[in-house]
């Protein structure tokens, strides 16, 4: 687990390895410190993941916000507007004796 309390200051922090860089050699790291709560901490862990290495492997459950940030990021990345409302179907009926509209 890369979520750990630093003994310091008592706030918890994020450790995340991102492998090794095959140019350099170097070990690709991220921390980051100063996080409040323990699970603040491990929510926080899989954006950075994602954000920072691009690596959705070892992610074990993605939930609706996780989902939806990522979403808006790659949206923001590809510069394409975000809806902000579902388009509302039609709710006429082509039938054989005309155009009847139906119930919602």
């Amino acid at each position: 687990m890369t979520v750990r309390k630093d003994k310091q200051t008592g706030l918890w922090l994020i450790d995340i390895s991102g492998g090794v860089n095959p140019v350099t050699g170097k070990r690709r790291r991220h921390i980051k410190r100063g996080i409040k709560t323990r699970r603040e901490a491990i929510t926080l862990e899989p954006q950075l993941r994602i954000q920072k290495f691009g690596d959705s492997s070892k992610i074990k459950g993605i939930t609706i916000d996780l989902l939806y940030t990522l979403t808006q990021e790659e949206d923001k990345n590809n510069q394409e507007e975000i809806p902000t409302s579902i388009p509302k179907r039609s709710t006429t009926v082509n039938t054989s004796r005309g155009t009847s509209r139906m119930p919602r």
